[in-house]
């Protein structure tokens, strides 16, 4: 395990020389200045003007979360299949954002889009956590059940049971990631309360920008005591009425949006009735490979590699200061850090440092790291809890860190780091949208350009090397003999 992380550390030092890190805003300390006062001095009446942003997020995050476990739920009992976990991986690799950039085009800018953008990849990732907690459940209880009953009533009364607390939890932080992507997808023009924090901060009003992502914060750390077993039988059968159905769905739509995902060269032939124009397509495709794809594709490893790094370097410092092995009974200061810093949407964080810092790969480092870092610190801090001591354990901090902790839980930690990787490179990808030169700028300028061939190009170039990625990681979990498999915050 040591040799193995001296070598990602390495990788990641040796993509530092490669990687455009350095701040390249002149003002940098007027800007925090401007929005540190901003952050301190929120103007909350602005909430109720934006409360219909407010309920959108809120509408957006349960049916998107619904429809997703749903689909997801009924897809995990056919995971197995290699047809449906191929299928299924393809669509958990790319992120919500591609896929409602990708629905805007076909289905327009409205509620239904915005919806599907994050079921549709929730759907495969709930199939794929399902399928790993029922696959991990106690198999000698449906053993021990008559020979005549049926799978459907052996899982309802013997798997559902002993898995039922685990998908609950997994579940509620899944709904905490919609929450942020609900936020997140308004600044590529939804109406929900990423809109209005992307509109007020490119105007400089910081005071109103910090009152709705304070509001956004609490919405997220409440968001127990505002949907949970008491509430949800109302919650989502009104957040499907508040739904806009809407969606100027066409037939005809949908054929001109297959229809120009075909390559130029291709298309071009097929519409006009001749032969296809090889070199004329091999052309296209090396001008976009040279120009789009590599760089892109590139800078999202080099911005992936040392984020991971640096992701498992802020887990290694800050774990212990929510570990009431190092702090006790005041261990909820470091447990409020760690809420405080995962709860940030990493797409909101990023935006907000790259005024004062420009849009290098340097404020997506720092927010990919503290976003991740937070989460893996709060996992292992609940591993070290667990840690029996021996009565005559260093009683040193340092020694008992260095020599007892984290020793025992570095497997762990590897396991849960190689986990988050693929989560890190879709993160990579997709700050691309806010200038930072990854895979991302490229899908978003072509986007804009509306040539949907060369975003549907480049976002299948993403899928399959956040598979590869997936895969390798995988392969490391498995080579560590430790799960990785996030399934709960609580």
């Amino acid at each position: 395990m040591r040799r193995l992380s001296l070598y990602f550390a390495l990788i990641a030092l040796i993509c530092c020389f490669f990687a455009d890190l350095e701040i390249s805003s002149a003002n940098t300390y007027t800007e925090l200045k401007k929005i540190g006062h901003g952050l301190i001095t929120p103007h909350f009446e602005t909430v109720w003007l934006h409360r219909d942003a407010v309920a959108n997020t809120l509408t957006f995050a349960i049916s998107g979360t619904f429809f997703g476990l749903i689909a997801g739920f009924i897809f995990s009992f056919f995971y197995d299949r290699k047809p449906v976990k191929i299928i299924l991986s393809f669509v958990r690799s790319i992120h919500e954002i591609f896929w409602v950039m990708l629905l805007m085009t076909p289905l327009g800018l409205n509620d239904v889009s915005g919806i599907l953008g994050i079921a549709i990849p929730y759907s495969a990732i709930f199939a794929k956590v399902y399928h790993e907690i029922i696959q991990e459940s106690n198999e000698t209880v449906p053993n021990a059940v008559s020979s005549n009953t049926g799978k459907i009533a052996t899982f309802l009364f013997t798997v559902l049971p002993g898995v039922l607390s685990e998908m609950k939890s997994y579940t509620s932080y899944r709904f905490e990631c919609a929450l942020r992507s609900s936020a997140v997808i308004g600044f590529v023009g939804f109406p929900t309360i990423g809109y209005h924090i992307d509109s007020y901060f490119n105007e400089g009003y910081y005071s109103e920008m910090a009152a709705l992502f304070l509001v956004f914060l609490v919405i997220i750390s409440a968001r127990k005591l505002w949907l949970n077993k008491y509430t949800m039988p109302v919650a989502i059968p009104a957040a499907l009425l508040l739904i806009s159905w809407n969606a100027g769905f066409s037939l005809t739509n949908i054929q001109r949006f297959l229809n120009d995902s075909i390559p130029f060269p291709i298309r071009q032939a097929i519409n006009s009735g001749t032969e296809i124009n090889w070199p004329e397509f091999y052309t296209w495709l090396h001008k976009i490979c040279t120009k789009e794809m590599i760089p892109g594709l590139w800078n999202t490893l080099l911005l992936t590699q040392i984020s991971l790094v640096c992701t498992g370097l802020f887990t290694l410092y800050t774990f212990p200061l929510g570990s009431n092995k190092f702090l006790g009974k005041f261990k909820f200061t470091g447990k409020g850090l760690f809420l405080f810093f995962r709860t940030i949407p990493e797409y909101i964080l990023a935006f907000i440092l790259i005024l004062p810092f420009g849009p290098s790969m340097l404020p997506g480092v720092i927010t990919i790291s503290i976003h991740n870092g937070a989460i893996l610190s709060h996992l292992l801090a609940n591993s070290s809890d667990f840690i029996m001591l021996k009565h005559d354990h260093a009683k040193n901090k340092i020694n008992l860190y260095c020599f007892e902790i984290l020793p025992r839980v570095y497997g762990q930690f590897l396991a849960f780091l190689f986990y988050r990787w693929e989560i890190i490179m879709r993160e990579s990808a997709i700050l691309g949208v806010l200038g930072i030169s990854t895979i991302g700028f490229y899908i978003d300028n072509a986007l804009h350009e509306q040539r949907i061939d060369r975003v549907t190009l480049l976002i299948l170039c993403t899928a399959v090397l956040n598979i590869a990625i997936d895969a390798l990681s995988t392969h490391l979990r498995k080579k560590l003999k430790v799960s990785g498999k996030i399934t709960s915050l609580d």
